[in-house]
Parts: structure tokens; sequence; C-alpha cells
């Protein structure tokens, strides 16, 4: 904390570094560097805030890039540059940082940017020279320059779909253009004031607060927006069978998603007694990992409006 120069500097070759869960703030140079030509690095849980030169510089091949924190840095949030740089880069909060969130610069083909939350910073992602990245299910927005900026060779072979891109003056700048599933809408954050912040997207059906799990009165468009063949399991139940949008996809503090009703076809009562009944039917669920079945049941008829029912039964 405080330091003159660089917060943490790697500065010779160490293959199988684990750097985690580093606190380094308000350092004069940059928060932690590794310059070095090293391979399967990871780098994961760390925080770095209020850097002058920037939070995070690699030139080396990170593994696995994952659950980081970057606010209020200057030049960058995290740059990630040089023909060693093939990374895994998930579940990171970019904020109000001076310079782009996340910048790509003379990477390797095959880079994943997969569910960061990249807000309020000069520019969301910058990308030059970055060969075929793949970048999924991220949002940028209300970064104060560009969403997303990138070169002609940047977008010659990049795989970018089901991103949230919103607020900037200019969402997509130089040759980046918005891709299948991209949304340009607010994906409503449960806060974001000037250095308080929380990215938790809001929801009707359950958002993870430092109270516990809270509800909303509006859910989030990022919410099972994300690119359907990514795996969303890791979500809490109701999660609509499909990724979140933003840093919480697939995690156990995703928001959660509404019930969607399956359809009723051909159900009627076959054998009913005072104690049992008999049901015939097919519940086709359009949605969602399970099937939700809940039976009503009273002394009278009510016909199929479920509030007139004096009892409900839900298994699953």
């Amino acid at each position: 904390e405080k330091c003159s120069l660089n917060g943490i500097d790697a500065l010779t070759t160490a293959d199988n570094m684990l750097m985690q869960k580093n606190s380094v703030r308000e350092c004069g140079g940059r928060g932690i560097q590794v310059s070095v030509t090293s391979t399967n690095i990871s780098v994961l849980g760390n925080v770095v805030e209020a850097c002058t030169n920037g939070g995070f510089y690699l030139s080396g091949r990170a593994e696995a890039f994952h659950f980081n924190h970057f606010f209020s840095n200057g030049v960058f949030g995290a740059k990630l540059e040089g023909s060693q740089t093939l990374s895994d880069v998930r579940y990171n909060r970019f904020v109000q940082n001076d310079g782009p969130g996340i910048m790509l610069s003379s990477t390797l083909a095959g880079m994943t940017v997969l569910n960061n939350s990249i807000v309020s910073n000069k520019v969301g992602i910058a990308m030059m020279l970055a060969g075929s990245a793949q970048l999924r299910n991220n949002i940028i927005a209300l970064n104060t320059e560009y969403g997303v900026t990138a070169d002609t060779a940047s977008v010659a072979g990049w795989i970018w779909q089901h991103n949230c891109v919103f607020g900037s003056p200019t969402n997509y700048a130089g040759s980046a253009a918005p891709g299948t599933g991209d949304i340009q809408v607010d994906p409503l954050f449960a806060l974001l004031l000037p250095g308080k912040f929380d990215l938790h997207l809001q929801s009707q059906f359950g958002r993870l607060s430092v109270n516990g799990w809270v509800t909303d009165a509006q859910t989030s468009p990022c919410i099972d927006a994300g690119d359907p063949g990514d795996n969303f399991t890791n979500e809490p139940l109701p999660n609509g069978g499909r990724i979140n949008m933003g840093c919480y996809g697939n995690t156990a503090e995703a928001s959660k998603s509404p019930f969607i009703p399956g359809v009723e076809v051909g159900l009627g009562a076959s054998v009913i007694s005072y104690d049992s009944a008999w049901l015939n039917g097919t519940v086709v669920i359009f949605s969602g990992p399970w099937p939700y079945i809940t039976t009503y049941w009273g002394t009278n008829d009510a016909g199929t409006v479920a509030t007139a029912w004096g009892n409900t039964n839900a298994p699953i």
C-alpha cells in the first residue's frame, strides 16, 4: 500500500505462479506487474485500487485470470499484451479506471474474455492486434468515452456475442460492431455511485446483498441473456436454464430468474374419492432445468382459477 513504484513486480521467469488474494492500493507505479515470459500463471481474487500507472500489467501467460477487482486506477484497469498472452479472463470487475477497464494488445489467438463487468471507466474494452479473442457475456456499461473499441486486426477473427454494451457516448468504436445476441440496454445494477457500487443485477425474484437475498422492483435484462451454449449450473435456482451476463453469471451470486410456467395439456381427473385422485395429463416445459408441478385442492371445484382453491401443495 502507498508504494512509490509498483506494488508487486515479477521480473524473472517463474512458471506455475499463483497470485491470489493480494490487496494493492495507492501505488505510484502499477499495482501488479508480470513482465516476463512465464507460463501457467493464475491470477485469482486480487484487489487493485488507485494505482497511478495502471492496475495490472501482464505479458506472460495467465491460464486463469478470475475474480479480480480493479478500481479507480490510472491509465488502465488491466492490460494484457505480448506474444505470450493467452488467457482465460472471467468473473472480474473493472470499475472507474481512468483509461480502458481492460486492454488487449498483441495477444495470442484463443484468449477468452467471459462474464466480466466493465463499468464507468474511460473506455470499457480496448483491443489492438488482439488475435481471435472470444468475448461473451460481458457487461460493458456507462464508460465515459467508448464501450468497446477495436482495430481491424482484432475483429478479423474475434468471436463477439451476447454482450451488453450500454450508456457510452459511443458504444462501438473503431472496427467494433454489435455481435449476435448483443443488447444495448441498462443492465440495472443494484447500486452504482462514485466510489460505491454493487454490480449484482436487480431481480424481482432474488438478488444477493450484504443482508442476504432480497427482491427488487424490477429485473435486469442481463439475466438469462448470456450465450445459451455456456454453462449456467452454478447459478442458484430458479436460474432460467441460461447463464446471466456480467461477473456473477454462472456463480452462486447470480441473480435469480423468473419461474417459467409450463402449459397444461389434457389435464383431467379420472378417478376421484374423498381422499385421493388420479390425474392424467402432460406438462410441457419450455425452459428451465426441472419440471415444477403445483397441485390445488379443496372442498369445492374452483375450476382453473388457482387463487380460488383453499390449499396448495408444490412438490418438485
